[in-house]
């Protein structure tokens, strides 16, 4: 017999997954979704539990497991020039919003 490896045995679960046009993957276990690079949105990558994304032998993501659910976890450089607008919503974003408009129900009565 061989000696066994010096280093520390870890488990890895693996999981085919596409890249949404978002340019995010869904991990149904944790029910999250987890960013990718925006060039590969629509193809089939691989999925390493320890939330790695593989395309070919490529890594194109690393990230922290979150076991929070509902979350979209995202690195600001993955999405297009074009979706990075929406790393600025926030509910004080959107509270402003309604701020300049100020259509609250008394205000439309009293105008």
């Amino acid at each position: 017999m061989q000696p066994l490896p010096r280093g520390i045995y870890s488990i890895w679960n693996y999981k085919k997954a596409t890249v949404q046009k978002t340019s995010n993957i869904f991990m149904g276990e944790d029910k999250n979704y987890y960013s990718s690079p925006h060039r590969y949105i629509g193809l089939a990558v691989e999925m390493h539990y320890n939330l790695e994304f593989f395309y070919g032998q490529e890594r194109i993501a690393l990230y922290k497991r979150s076991f929070k659910a509902g979350h979209y976890i995202s690195e600001d450089d993955h999405m297009p020039s074009s979706h990075q607008y929406i790393n600025e919503w926030s509910p004080v974003f959107f509270q402003s919003l309604v701020q300049r408009v100020d259509r609250t129900p008394k205000n439309i009565l009293a105008g």
